[in-house]
């Protein structure tokens, strides 16, 4: 069964991509369904998460939240500290699309706590570089500056070159806010 639940899981992934979103919700529930049936605890909150994308990529943010916060109900039962991270990221990525940037900050930084424990450094960094975005966006240029910058410290020891060259992009645009035109 678990197969058939990954099958159905691609397909909806792939209608994801052609943009059928009646297509991607159906076999993204079905492949849930079987998660939950199987009593598939880990998986189960991966499949809400994989049903969050989805209408997070629709701009149906209300939607997406519902799912990840059935993720984060779920992953309660596992106790599972890095599933934890990466929903709190999930649910911070959607707060900080509709603008709530206070809610935004909450889940980023439980995701940010949560990747030190568990010792990922690019999950902490993908954080801080967040954060950073967040402060910037709210003209706390300050902190968002020392956010970006810690960020980039970490990527530049794990060699994540394409996240780093975003995130220099991000600290450069938030010199140019500050009007340090040098530093940009």
């Amino acid at each position: 069964k678990t197969s058939q639940a990954i099958i159905y899981a691609n397909m909806g992934l792939v209608m994801l991509i052609h943009k059928d979103s009646v297509r991607t919700i159906h076999y993204l529930q079905e492949s849930l369904q079987i998660l939950i049936e199987e009593e598939d605890w880990y998986h189960v909150a991966v499949g809400y998460l994989r049903i969050a994308k989805a209408y997070h990529e629709w701009e149906a943010f209300d939607k997406a939240l519902e799912y990840e916060f059935k993720a984060l109900e779920t992953e309660k039962k596992l106790n599972n500290k890095n599933l934890s991270g990466s929903v709190n990221s999930f649910i911070g990525s959607t707060y900080l699309k509709m603008e709530n940037y206070e809610a935004a900050t909450t889940y980023w930084n439980k995701s940010l706590a949560l990747n030190i424990e568990t010792k990922d450094r690019n999950g902490a960094a993908t954080c801080l570089l967040k954060l950073g975005e967040i402060s910037i966006n709210i003209n706390d240029f300050e902190s968002g500056i020392e956010y970006l910058l810690q960020a980039l410290k970490i990527f530049k020891e794990s060699a994540e070159m394409e996240v780093l060259i975003s995130s220099y992009q991000t600290l450069s645009d938030a010199y140019k806010k500050t009007g340090n035109y040098e530093r940009a």
